[in-house]
């Protein structure tokens, strides 16, 4: 499920443009009372009652067949760009699933969504995606990590963190970034190129 558009302070719901509901996000969507908009997907695992009221109500239902190249994230986060979202907030990444969780949080880095303010929640944690800079408000006292994605992060420079990098290189598998911690409520992040996932900890 992802919220495209509008969305409020640091915290998993707010108010949003448009709720997209990937196939069995629409359950999740609908336990938040979030008003759904589109549903996307092969709609394999929607509750038939969900899929209902969400059509009386007016929601759009783009159906795919089972047998698609994308996940039901790729679908979602396509319909969202399709309506020209400016910012994505996704709830509920991994479906349950190591090879989805895995798939989905890398899907979330791809360059193809460089233009959009990409955010996800994940058991509590913020993940935000950096592609050249951004100011995060993520609390003061919260747990940053930053993780490079896909490649080098090349240039790397924050402000805000206990420990600042200042042109730093973080390679893939590197621990160089992990557990740094917010010293005010708004950090910044900056990357020369490559790409990085912010991943806040609420204190």
């Amino acid at each position: 499920m992802l919220a495209a558009g509008r969305i409020g302070e640091l915290g998993p719901i707010g108010p949003a443009d448009l709720v997209i509901a990937a196939d069995g996000g629409s359950g999740h969507a609908a336990a938040l009372g979030l008003g759904i908009d589109v549903i996307v997907g092969d709609l394999d695992s929607i509750e038939p009652g969900v899929l209902q009221s969400a059509e009386a109500a007016g929601a759009a239902v783009e159906r795919h067949d089972a047998d698609k190249d994308a996940t039901d994230l790729a679908l979602a986060l396509d319909a969202a760009m399709a309506r020209g979202a400016a910012r994505i907030t996704v709830l509920g990444v991994g479906g349950g699933r190591a090879d989805h969780h895995l798939a989905n949080v890398l899907l979330l880095a791809s360059a193809e969504y460089a233009d959009v303010e990409m955010d996800a929640w994940v058991d509590g944690s913020l993940l935000a995606v950096v592609h050249r800079h951004r100011e995060i408000d993520v609390g003061e006292g919260a747990t940053v990590t930053l993780l490079p994605v896909g490649g080098p992060a090349v240039g790397v420079r924050t402000s805000g963190l206990r420990w600042p990098l200042s042109g730093d290189t973080l390679t893939p598998g590197t621990s160089r970034g992990v557990s740094n911690v917010a010293l005010m409520p708004m950090i910044e992040v900056e990357v020369g190129s490559g790409t990085l996932l912010a991943v806040i900890t609420p204190a």
